[in-house]
């Protein structure tokens, strides 16, 4: 999915009410070159640009509702950021960035989440030879 979409689908599933006009068009470009040295041919290369324009709006024209890309909003139950829930994820994410060790509350050290060296041998020991397709007779 282009990334304009992604982020118009995002925001349609925050905002309640959005509607979304996408319009895709081709755009011909000529590039012209110009030889350095006389006698050679001037060469012009055409190439075409696709645009994708997504207009999000909560009051759409006549026009839009009849554009073949327009997608009424959507019908989920979900919660819809408002101006009370924006101002508590922007202090939320204040208080992670002035104090980064209260990230790591309730996550173990990386020292004690990594298995003992006797415990590694023990692993091995219980089917290491098995899973390589060997015997320990």
């Amino acid at each position: 999915m282009d990334k304009a979409l992604w982020v118009a689908e995002v925001l349609r599933r925050k905002v309640e009410g959005l509607h979304q006009i996408v319009h895709v068009s081709e755009r011909k470009i000529v590039d012209v070159w110009e030889p350095r040295e006389e006698g050679l041919v001037t060469v012009h290369e055409e190439r075409f640009l696709t645009i994708l324009e997504v207009t999000l709006t909560k009051n759409p024209t006549p026009d839009q509702l009849k554009h073949p890309g327009y997608h009424p909003p959507l019908n989920v139950k979900a919660d819809y950021l408002t101006k009370e829930s924006w101002e508590k994820g922007e202090q939320d994410r204040k208080d992670r960035r002035e104090h980064p060790e209260d990230r790591r509350e309730g996550r173990e050290d990386r020292e004690t989440r990594r298995p003992r060296r006797e415990d590694r041998e023990d692993r091995e020991d219980r089917g290491g030879e098995r899973r390589r397709g060997r015997n320990r007779d």
